[in-house]
């Protein structure tokens, strides 16, 4: 956390714009609506992948405008125990959650319990940072995790100064050139 802000000022004066920030949390579904997921799995009520899975979760209290509300309401208007988490739709659906349901998140051997407060609908196409759930703010800032920065060098240039310079200042961050991967 406390090197988002140099990453930022680093990015602009190499004349780049920070196009998106983002804190990630890592954490593993434990249970749906009190039943451990191997049993729901072993049953056949939820797939495999959704059990095995370790998720990479965000905490804000706001959609990007990659998401767009399908029911209930984003940022919740209060906050405890179980917690409010907006979860995209088509994991809502292999979960067999919707609105008002609880499930249990396991962030790094702390259980979280969740109710479903929010349902979205996500434009996976477009490359933004997207999540499958999206904690409130308030909930998991204290929790182990990792930031994602993304920016966008012009057609044509190389990202290797800003990589050189990041190195230099963040050795302990990462960046990565998706223009190789795409």
């Amino acid at each position: 956390k406390d090197q988002v802000e140099g990453i930022r000022e680093l990015v602009e004066s190499e004349g780049l714009p920070l196009l998106e920030s983002a804190p990630m949390v890592t954490m593993r579904l434990e249970s749906v609506r009190g039943v451990p997921v191997g049993e729901l799995r072993e049953a056949g009520k939820i797939p495999g992948w959704v059990v095995r899975r370790e998720y990479r979760s965000t905490y804000r209290n706001s959609l990007n405008e990659t998401e767009t509300t399908l029911a209930g309401e984003w940022p919740p208007e209060k906050t405890g125990s179980p917690v409010p988490v907006s979860v995209e739709e088509d994991m809502a659906g292999d979960m067999g959650v919707g609105l008002g349901d609880t499930f249990t998140m396991n962030v790094q051997g702390i259980p979280i319990e969740a109710r479903v407060t929010h349902l979205r609908m996500v434009d996976w196409s477009r490359f933004n940072l997207n999540f499958f759930m999206v904690f409130p703010e308030g909930v998991l800032e204290n929790a182990p995790g990792f930031f994602v920065a993304t920016t966008r060098i012009p057609e044509g240039e190389s990202s290797g100064s800003l990589q050189r310079e990041l190195a230099t200042d963040f050795p302990n961050v990462s960046a990565i050139d998706l223009s190789l991967l795409l």
